[in-house]
């Protein structure tokens, strides 16, 4: 769940399957029972990431990955530990706390080049630039997500190809919030679908609405409505109301 066949199993396919956190407090409360502290880090990692990106539930997967990083210390598995750490930054990240977020992105992806995991480093580092973005260092985050474009996040099938188009999304948000309208609305128009991911709907969705958000400041507001309608009806499919609703509201503001 959270090595390099996390991209290409079938967990990332159905990232929002309610069983993956019955499944993984199963799993961390028999290795638990049996005292292997090891496993137990895995399996509540694991568990860490199934309420964190599969139920958005973030308070409870901060917890869980802490629990996880105590107990993969304990051990001296350095990769479990990286691990941990990239689920404490993700969720400080949705928790709106981008600066623990930064810090824990960097600590998971000094863990992960020297353990010689190049995926997790792939993700660690895409995080650490969000992060920074939303703390304000915009300019930082640019720099780096540009840096890692058309580096290799491994040899996983379909895994660079995966983190190359995360990588686009990001570089081209950072140039919205930099408020680079023209050179946004042109990084937006480069960014690709994931193919075989889950949650695709509501990558398309924010692609659209923030393609949308540079158009609409460089005047074309007829495109820019038309981007706002379809990610309505995507983030509508997603399930994602919140979303679909503040939408709603820019479509109709736009007349």
């Amino acid at each position: 769940m959270h090595d390099q066949r996390r991209y290409v199993d079938f967990s990332d396919r159905w990232t929002q399957w309610p069983e993956w956190r019955t499944l993984f407090s199963y799993g961390a409360r028999s290795a638990a029972a049996v005292g292997d502290r090891a496993a137990e880090a895995h399996q509540l990692n694991c568990l860490a990431w199934a309420h964190g990106v599969g139920a958005c539930q973030y308070e409870q997967a901060e917890q869980l990955a802490r629990r996880a990083l105590e107990l993969a210390t304990e051990t001296g598995d350095e990769g479990q530990q990286a691990w941990a750490w990239s689920y404490i930054s993700g969720a400080c990240l949705s928790l709106e706390r981008p600066a623990e977020a930064a810090e824990a992105a960097a600590k998971a992806t000094r863990l992960f080049g020297a353990a010689g995991d190049t995926a997790g480093k792939a993700v660690s580092q895409r995080v650490l630039g969000k992060a920074l973005r939303e703390s304000g260092r915009a300019e930082e985050a640019l720099a780096l997500h540009r840096a890692l474009l058309d580096t290799s996040a491994g040899d996983v099938p379909g895994l660079n190809e995966f983190v190359q188009a995360l990588l686009r999304h990001e570089i081209a948000n950072d140039l919205l919030a930099l408020e680079r309208w023209p050179e946004a609305a042109a990084a937006y128009r480069t960014v690709t679908t994931p193919l075989a991911r889950g949650d695709l709907d509501r990558f398309q969705a924010q692609a659209l609405t923030g393609l949308a958000t540079a158009l609409r400041h460089c005047g074309e507001l007829r495109e820019a409505r038309e981007h706002l309608t379809r990610a309505h009806e995507l983030f509508t499919a997603a399930g994602d109301t919140a979303s679909a609703a503040e939408t709603a509201t820019v479509i109709e503001r736009l007349g």
